[in-house]
């Protein structure tokens, strides 16, 4: 499932790049700025959402064909351990991960999450507005953070980290390395039927 979410993360990506345009020119005056914003803030959700399923699935398929992680998976209940925490950590072991490529697979998906958690779970109490970067101006804070800058940043992100994983990582045993190697088939156009 995983290269499903990341495609319609590129599509809902390239919809927010195509609403930011829209969005720019209503703030300038020419069209109505709510319906704008509103759009490219849909858009931009969704591929932000999409890209955190994307790691999702990669995580559930990943520790169900590594034994290992039984017992860290029963830990991280316990300790109520952050979601990204637990996907990073399952794909060093599973991919042989070296500090530095766990730091920054650590660090990328915690804006995922954190822009995930936002979107699921939102405070539902009324803030002031907050500066939109590109607009200049006030505007409800899920505009700010949900617009296609960030969208088009977690795409990428998202898309790149897959790949490194496939391309970059070292399975550790030979399940991981079947579903990786059909999982880069499936990124690459190839179409392959994954098979854990």
């Amino acid at each position: 499932m995983g290269p499903t979410w990341l495609e319609l993360a590129r599509k809902h990506a390239e919809d927010a790049r195509a609403r930011h345009a829209e969005c720019l020119a209503a703030w300038a005056g020419i069209d109505e700025p709510a319906k704008a914003l509103e759009r490219e803030f849909e858009a931009s959700m969704q591929a932000t959402m999409a890209t955190a399923i994307a790691f999702d699935a990669l995580y559930d398929a990943v520790r169900k064909i590594n034994d290992v992680l039984a017992t860290l998976v029963a830990q991280w209940k316990a300790n109520k351990t952050a979601r990204y925490k637990q996907i990073a950590e399952t794909l060093k072991i599973a991919f042989g991960l070296n500090a530095k490529q766990l730091e920054a697979l650590r660090g990328s998906l915690k804006q995922h999450y954190k822009l995930r958690d936002l979107a699921m779970h939102p405070s539902g109490e009324l803030d002031a507005p907050i500066l939109h970067p590109e607009l200049n101006g006030g505007v409800e804070w899920r505009f700010a953070f949900f617009r296609s800058y960030n969208a088009q940043i977690f795409g990428s992100d998202g898309i790149q980290n897959f790949s490194d994983l496939l391309n970059v990582g070292k399975p550790k045993n030979d399940a991981v390395q079947r579903y990786a190697t059909g999982l880069n088939a499936r990124l690459n156009g190839g179409g392959a039927p994954i098979d854990p």
